[in-house]
């Protein structure tokens, strides 16, 4: 621990009249640094002189504040915010949460938020004490500071919004706190939404009989009718809101999304694949519904579905229309492979001599290429690396591309393109039973290779809540 924070504030009138001393302290029991304290950083400009922002009467400086510009110092080495104006909303974050020790806490885990305006977070912290409880506010900021940077007045629609889709505190606090970009979610009234309803029903009489169940509940919730944007959407694209809080179990980032991100990709599935099937396939991959691939100009579901679109006509290509259509009802991922499964498929038929043999050891080719592997990245919950936050930039990897494209060539993007092919023989049953085996390890092995910050157990408690009616 730093070598000011066992020590009380210094003499000052400013610390005297503020809040900290009479603010109930938040029980922090043996707080100690994840990482050993640094000493002052010789380019940061230190104040020899530190005046009370009203009176302009020179103070001493809290010695417990050094820490947190030390850790500040370290994250943003070219910020030019003035040392005195940090030293002000360190001041307010101890002032808020009881304690000097607290405000290094929060510092140490997501410096940014002494980037952040004093009223932005005092307002984020009064709306989440409001809505949430005390207790259970003070919770989630000290397991995720990088809440405090989010907008306190968008907070106040979204917890609204996400407790009518959970109907429980405890649930959306969990929620928030190991998704903490969910705190932003467009939210919107649920009776304005049954224009992307209809669209997505065909007509006004199956966009009532879709929405029921869901109507019912949000009629009689105590917290109003907002829902997240895309929720009406997404019940009637997938055909019933116990199908839609599945979905939500699987992947709660969809709720980031607008609903008009998800039509191109419900369009083209059921061009593809007909309504019936194209229903069970997005209730098994809710995943395809995310606009996750982002491009310079245009829209960022456009690459999700070519990629699809590919996808499908590969294996359409080589198995026929039938087998493809039960091989994606089976395994919905391969379509997402895109590119890399038609650069396969045809360096594996040249390879090999024929379509059918291809189409004879298919499971091979995957295995041999590194698609089989990326498939496990493929179908792993989002964010597939964890949040991000100010703290962790540099600890998120960059986009994993699928082996086989021009972005994972070690030449160049303008070379040919060029993946590996494994030299196991397709018929080794010791190659197979291991290749059986990584089924039952594979969710769980991603995890701990791609993100720390995901679920542990894979799934949320996004059971349908019910309300009793207001009266």
């Amino acid at each position: 621990m730093a070598e000011g924070l066992s020590k009380p504030f210094g003499r000052s009138s400013l610390l005297d009249e503020s809040p900290i001393r009479d603010a109930g302290a938040i029980p922090i029991t043996e707080w100690t640094s994840q990482q050993p304290p640094p000493g002052p950083v010789a380019v940061r400009s230190r104040m020899s002189k530190y005046r009370n922002s009203q009176t302009k009467v020179p103070e001493l400086r809290p010695a417990e504040a050094e820490f947190a510009l030390d850790m500040f110092q370290r994250a943003f080495p070219q910020n030019p915010t003035e040392e005195g104006l940090l030293i002000r909303r360190w001041e307010m974050i101890a002032g808020l949460f009881g304690s000097g020790e607290a405000a290094n806490q929060l510092v140490e885990g997501e410096p940014a938020i002494l980037r952040e305006e004093m009223r932005k977070i005092q307002t984020c912290v009064h709306y989440v004490k409001l809505k949430m409880g005390e207790e259970a506010a003070m919770e989630m900021f000290m397991t995720c500071p990088y809440l405090l940077t989010k907008r306190g007045n968008t907070l106040r629609e979204t917890i609204d919004a996400l407790l009518n889709v959970l109907g429980s505190k405890d649930r959306l606090k969990d929620l928030l706190m190991k998704y903490p970009g969910l705190a932003h979610v467009p939210t919107g009234h649920f009776y304005g939404g049954l224009g992307d309803v209809i669209a997505v029903a065909g007509s006004p009489e199956a966009a009532y009989e879709v929405t029921k169940e869901a109507r019912e509940r949000v009629v009689k919730s105590p917290y109003g009718c907002l829902v997240p944007q895309c929720y009406p959407a997404l019940v009637a694209i997938l055909g019933g809101i116990e199908q839609a809080h599945a979905a939500l179990d699987r992947e709660p980032t969809i709720m980031r999304h607008y609903a008009k991100n998800m039509f191109p990709m419900v369009l083209r599935l059921r061009e593809l694949l007909g309504k019936d099937l194209a229903q069970k396939v997005m209730n098994e991959a809710p995943y395809l519904l995310i606009a996750e691939d982002k491009v310079k100009h245009g829209h960022e579901e456009a690459i999700n579905v070519r990629q699809v679109q590919v996808g499908f006509r590969t294996l359409n290509h080589y198995f026929g229309r039938e087998e493809a259509l039960r091989m994606v009802e089976e395994r919905p991922e391969l379509m997402t492979l895109g590119h890399s499964l038609r650069t396969v498929a045809r360096y594996a038929e040249r390879k090999l001599g024929s379509k059918e043999a291809v189409r004879d050891n298919f499971e091979g080719v995957l295995r041999r290429t590194g698609l089989m592997d990326h498939l496990k990245y493929k179908k792993a919950p989002r964010p597939r690396q964890g949040y991000w936050s100010y703290a962790k930039k540099h600890q998120i990897k960059k986009r994993i591309f699928a082996p086989w494209t021009a972005a994972s060539n070690k030449l160049g993007r303008d070379t040919p393109i060029i993946g590996q092919w494994n030299p196991h023989p397709m018929d080794d049953e010791a190659y197979e039973d291991e290749d059986e085996d990584e089924d039952g390890v594979a969710d769980s092995a991603l995890q701990e290779e791609v993100t720390k910050d995901d679920r542990s157990d894979g799934t949320l408690p996004f059971s349908i809540p019910t309300f009793e009616k207001q009266e």
